[in-house]
């Protein structure tokens, strides 16, 4: 034989003609290499007839000379009794795949290998949507036992199952949230911050409109607390500008009206850090109103009136800022009959509790700026009474760690103003404490120094009376 290599086309199964093949040999050598080659090596090796002319036409197409063809030849046989072993043996997976094999395995032996690929990638398409199912279905688990993990406070195997979800279902913005959550809760920002960013990333690539809008909202809780009003209110604003769209395109949709007032709100809460007191009482207000008409249309949603309470608050706020501390109260004491209802009724909710022991302090910062320090007093004791049983109920949670150091504040700021000043030194020294314990496992928090500097301030001024409101839980 020479050398010159092999060039088939329009070669069939069952004839072959030496007008189809293109060699560098005399016709007795093209009909020895076909005939007696191909069909010792099927003989041989057990093998049909077909796929071994499709990867001679290959062979040829690909210039291998004609001395290697019959040793190439033999290992592709060796291949094919392989690799029709294989799919033999799998045959006995889930029906659907089982047939899959069964069919490329016919097709391998017609030697149309083209189309044996084609239902073989069909197989693995198929076996992926239902790996990346089973993978969703155990996510879910992860998920619900990270929820029972929370509840019974164990929350470094909450962290553990949330991160685990996420690696599994990397597409659920929920679970990225939830993570986000509770790396807030712990008081890491910097993981907040990273959470939340995921979850974005993941509705933004399911184009979920609420999602986009829940993940900005997100984020811009993690900027507000970083110190970075600029960005949070950027943030917000991208929340608001879907929250608005959505609710005016299905303005039945009670949660989407919920969604709009709480853009509302933290758009507010931004302008009122910002100074602006008369937008963030527009912001404020315009929630309000939402909130009114949810509340007025299900009185019996706790929810709803949980929100409107929430409200009235922010607006207090406002109008206390601005020096209209009667209407001030009036919003107070609106928002404290809202949460002692609440609070009777779900004593076993914590939030439901933090929120009444907020609206404690509010009306007691009312009431010591009007000069009422003994009604400021007992406001401010019913504050911390609730918080220090939520503290000690769970001390991983850095909210209500803060609310505790806030109300020592608060009290130790009265007994100062009564003359008690023993007290109000051993109060404001517990309350620091407090602050700096939270401060060592939450180094990026913004609002942490700005609690520390306030507690030194009054520490330092006690003998001069130099007292100022804390910082707001």
């Amino acid at each position: 034989m020479t050398a010159t290599g092999v060039t088939l086309t329009g070669v069939q199964a069952e004839t072959i003609n030496v007008s189809d093949v293109r060699v560098g040999l005399d016709e007795d050598g093209v009909r020895r290499l076909l005939k007696e080659e191909l069909a010792r090596i099927a003989q041989d090796k057990g093998v049909p007839l077909a796929p071994l002319q499709a990867v001679l036409l290959k062979l040829g197409e690909a210039g291998v000379p004609d001395h290697e063809i019959p040793a190439r030849l033999a290992a592709a046989a060796d291949e094919l009794i392989r690799l029709r072993a294989d799919l033999a043996r799998l045959r006995n997976d889930r029906p659907e795949f089982a047939a899959i094999r069964s069919r490329a395995s016919a097709l391998i032996d017609q030697g149309d290998f083209d189309a044996a690929r084609a239902a073989l990638r069909d197989g693995r398409e198929a076996a992926r949507a239902l790996r990346e199912e089973i993978s969703r279905s155990e996510a879910g688990f992860l998920v619900d036992e990270a929820r029972i993990d929370m509840l019974q406070l164990n929350y470094d195997a909450a962290r553990e199952n949330f991160v685990e979800a996420a690696r599994l279902d990397p597409a659920n913005c929920w679970t990225w949230i939830a993570l986000g959550d509770l790396w807030t809760l712990l008081g890491s920002l910097a993981e907040a911050e990273k959470a939340f960013g995921a979850a974005l990333k993941a509705a933004a690539a399911n184009a979920t409109d609420r999602d986009v809008s829940a993940c900005h909202s997100r984020i811009g809780d993690v900027q507000r607390d970083q110190g970075d009003l600029a960005a949070a209110l950027t943030s917000y604003q991208a929340s608001l500008a879907i929250a608005e769209r959505l609710a005016k395109a299905d303005p039945g949709n009670a949660g989407w009206q919920r969604d709009l007032s709480v853009s509302h709100n933290k758009i507010g809460d931004v302008q009122q850090a910002q100074g602006d007191l008369a937008a963030a009482l527009t912001s404020y207000q315009a929630s309000l109103a939402i909130r009114e008409r949810l509340a007025k249309a299900d009185p019996g949603n706790a929810g709803w009136q949980r929100d409107l309470s929430v409200s009235h608050n922010k607006i207090g706020d406002v109008q206390r800022d601005q020096g209209d501390l009667a209407a001030a109260l009036t919003s107070y004491h609106a928002s404290h009959d809202i949460f002692k209802r609440l609070a009777k009724a779900d004593p076993g909710n914590a939030g439901w509790q933090r929120d009444l022991s907020v609206s404690h302090d509010r009306i007691g910062d009312v009431q010591q700026a009007q000069g009422d320090l003994a009604a400021a007093l007992t406001s401010y004791q019913a504050s911390l009474a609730i918080r220090d049983r939520l503290a000690k109920a769970d001390p991983g949670n850095a909210l209500w760690q803060r609310d505790l150091a806030l109300s020592l504040g608060r009290i130790a700021m009265i007994e100062a103003r009564q003359g008690m000043r023993d007290e109000a030194l051993g109060s404001f020294q517990r309350g620091r404490d407090i602050i700096a314990d939270l401060m060592r496992g939450s180094p990026a928090n913004a609002t942490l120094p700005k609690d520390i500097a306030w507690f030194d301030s009054q520490i330092s001024a006690l003998n001069m009376q130099e007292h100022a409101p804390p910082g707001r839980a």
